[in-house]
Formats: C-alpha cells, structure tokens, sequence
C-alpha cells in the first residue's frame, strides 16, 4: 500500500465509491492489476464497492476480463444514473482541459453529504524547483495541461460550488525507484526541508459540495 492510499484510505472504507481515471499505467500489463501501487485496486479492497471510468476502450476491456466493474466514459462529461458516497480522481485533473464538465459531472453524481477526493502533482515541490535550476526549463509530463498548488486547487473548487474540508501532501512513490542512489540522496534532502508545500511531491484534497450552492454552476 503506497503513501498516497493510505492517506484516501479512511475516506473509502465500507463506502460506494466512484474512481475516475481508473486505469493508470499499471493495468495495461498483464498481472499488474494486482500490484499493491494501483490505485484501482486498493480502493476496491477497502470499499463497499467501487465502479471505474476510464476513457481507453483497450484498458475498460482488459479490467472487465479480469471481473472489474468498469466503463468507458469521459470524464468531461460523464452520466451514470446513480449516485456515489466518495468520487476519487487520482492524478487527473492536471491531465483535462475542461474543468467546468469535470466537476459539473462530479457534482451530479455525489450523493448528499458526498466527498471529492483527488490527488495532483504539487506545483511548488522542491525537486521540480531543482529541475528547473539545473535544466533551465521545467519538467512538464507531456501529457500534463497544468500546474496546481492548494491555492490555487481551492480557488478552482469554490467557483464550482465545493468547499475544501482538508488538504494533505505526500510523494508518491514507487518501489523500483526506492533504493536508487539519486532517490536515496533526495530523500535525505526532502527531510530536511520544513515546508510541506515544498517537501512533497504530490497534493491530496477532501472536498464536499457547498450546501448553498446546490445548483450546478452553467
């Protein structure tokens, strides 16, 4: 179980869950459904029950031949006919470039009383600092169409009607880079800063729906 899940973990157990993005990279190889660092799959051992969206067709056909209840949808604009107690989007939201659908969907499909939990890489972490220094450019995944900070993060979920009930940092973190000399030394010096806005990697908020603004934001 990776440090990011163990954070999300307390707010999925024994809840319908909805994961957005559901695929990640560890489940297109085969046998890596399994691996204790797929978000996916963490959830659907501590939920009551958890449905994935995902928008590769090759992905959604691999998972539901392995017994995941999963469908292809776009997470844009998604419609599901029901309703969930905890939506999770796990190192999405960098990726869209329609916020408004996102979370107008999200909305929708959140029971009262509902949590967003998402998770997205943390604009001011110290290493992208370092990158930038050393390279003279900074280190954007190509597939990234922003940078958010919990400012900013919180700006964003006020306009569509979401308060921010907590905000948690960590660095996710994978097993076959743990033990790389590099790694090791950036660790030691991720130790030493004070600054969890500049310590960690990676952002995790809690958000619920504004009771008084129930009607989506058109």
């Amino acid at each position: 179980m990776n440090e990011r899940f163990k954070l999300i973990k307390p707010y999925i157990e024994n809840k319908t869950v909805l994961d957005i993005g559901c695929c990640g990279w560890y489940s297109h190889r085969e046998g890596a459904f399994e691996l204790e660092g797929w978000l996916h799959y963490n959830i659907k051992k501590s939920s009551k029950n958890v449905f994935g969206i995902d928008k590769s067709k090759e992905c959604i056909e691999f998972l539901r031949d392995k017994g995941y209840d999963v469908e292809v949808a776009n997470a844009e604009n998604f419609h599901l006919n029901q309703k969930f107690d905890v939506i999770v989007a796990g190192e999405l939201i960098e990726h869209l470039s329609n916020f408004q659908g996102f979370l107008n969907s999200v909305r929708k499909h959140l029971k009262e009383g509902g949590l967003l939990i998402l998770s997205t890489p943390n604009m001011f972490y110290f290493q992208n600092t370092l990158f930038l220094i050393l390279r003279g450019y900074p280190a954007v995944h190509k597939e990234h169409t922003c940078w958010f900070d919990e400012i900013t993060l919180r700006q964003l979920l006020g306009r569509f009607g979401f308060s921010v009930e907590k905000i948690m940092y960590t660095t996710e973190r994978y097993t076959r880079e743990k033990f790389e000399f590099k790694n090791i030394i950036l660790r030691i010096i991720e130790k030493l800063i004070p600054y969890k806005k500049l310590r960690y990697g990676n952002i995790i908020i809690v958000a619920k729906t504004q009771a008084e603004r129930r009607e989506l934001i058109k």
